[in-house]
Parts: C-alpha cells; structure tokens; sequence
C-alpha cells in the first residue's frame, strides 16, 4: 500500500474517532461551555448548591436533548437562565447580608 495513502486512511480514521467522542458526552460540552460563558466565579456559583446546575446537567438530562440545547436558539435561552439565576443568587446574598447589617445595628451584642 503506498505510504501517502496509508497516512491519509489513518489520519481520516483518527479524524473520525475524535469527531465521535467529542459528540459521545453533549452533557457535558453543555455544562462546559454555559461555565466558558458565565466565567469561572460564577460558573462556580451555578455548578454549586442551591443552584446545583438548575436542571441542566448531565444527571438530569437525556444525552439527546443536551446535544439539541448545544445548538441555537436554544442555546442562548439555556444560557440566559443560567446567568439569570447566578444574577438573582447573588442579589439574594446582598439582601441577606443587609437584613443582617440591620438586624446587627438595630440589636447590638
């Protein structure tokens, strides 16, 4: 068999095999890429309880339709509520810590 050839066989087989297992886990090529977007902080506010991904990870969600979310219009939606709730914990956290500066201030020690 000529050597170019043989090359060019394995480098399409390896081409192919990559291209299998990179679609083999569209869970989670979701969850990475909502924390590529959301940035590490957050990423970690969303990954953590009480958030605990929202429904979006791979224990609650068929491979199928994390494969059909990686795609948009639905992507963005995903995304959107991911931010959103990241946002709305930590306005939930500032009310928190204010309730309790005023608790503090209004009953001293």
């Amino acid at each position: 068999m000529n050597p170019r050839l043989r090359l060019g066989s394995l480098l399409a087989s390896l081409l192919v095999a990559s291209t299998a297992v990179v679609g083999c886990r569209p869970c989670e090529e979701l969850e990475a890429r909502i924390c590529r977007d959301l940035g590490p902080e957050d990423c970690a506010r969303w990954k953590a309880p009480p958030l605990d991904r929202t429904g979006l990870g791979s224990d609650r969600m068929s491979s199928e339709m994390c494969s059909n979310n990686l795609a948009e219009p639905k992507y963005s939606r995903i995304f959107d509520i991911a931010r959103g709730l990241v946002e709305s914990s930590k306005n939930l956290e500032k009310a928190q810590d204010l309730i309790d500066d005023a608790k503090r201030r209004h009953h001293p020690p």
